[in-house]
């Protein structure tokens, strides 16, 4: 379809997603007892549509290279928060990692306990919303769990700024949808 007029084009754009309406929910694993708070959702100050890439293998023949698709690769996921006072999103983050990996060297904090090695997989959920807060479309990250839960930077000099961290996450796959 040719757009031609200015008021074609405005219609168009009137329609387009917008980055800053979205929604970040995660599902942790069983064995996280730290709730989440309910308002983490609210408190996800950035994110992103889950990336992907097809690799490429070149198979050599009489001079020549064939590209074939390879392998499937999903890169790592990040979200940015916003601390919560009582640091409950901070506490819920540091529980995953601790249950991944215990703190003093030893065996995973799971194995320790007898619980099967899935025990740290989550889920986490990015809905992209329309501008009448309804989804139109989602993606479900699978197998989630994190792998960087960064610093807060804390300085005498910032006034008029909310502390915030970011957490880095690793999964297998995520299946996409619209609504």
């Amino acid at each position: 379809m040719t757009i031609s007029t200015i008021s074609e084009i405005t219609t168009q754009l009137k329609s387009g997603a917008r980055p800053n309406l979205f929604n970040v929910s995660i599902t942790p694993p069983p064995t996280v007892t730290t709730v989440l708070p309910s308002n983490a959702n609210l408190l996800c100050k950035a994110g992103q549509v889950p990336a992907m890439t097809i690799g490429m293998i070149e198979v050599p023949f009489r001079g020549r290279r064939i590209k074939v698709p390879g392998d499937r690769t999903y890169a790592e996921w990040t979200a940015t928060f916003i601390v919560d006072e009582g640091y409950k999103i901070r506490t819920f983050f540091e529980e995953w990692a601790n249950i991944i990996k215990a703190r003093d060297f030893s065996s995973a904090v799971k194995r320790n306990s007898g619980l099967d090695n899935v025990d740290y997989y989550g889920t986490v959920n990015v809905q992209q919303l329309s501008d009448k807060n309804t989804v139109v479309r989602k993606y479900s990250l699978k197998d989630v769990f994190p792998t960087d839960v960064s610093q807060i930077d804390v300085s005498y000099d910032t006034s008029d700024s909310l502390m915030e961290f970011t957490v880095t996450f690793q999964y297998h796959y995520f299946i996409s949808s619209q609504t």
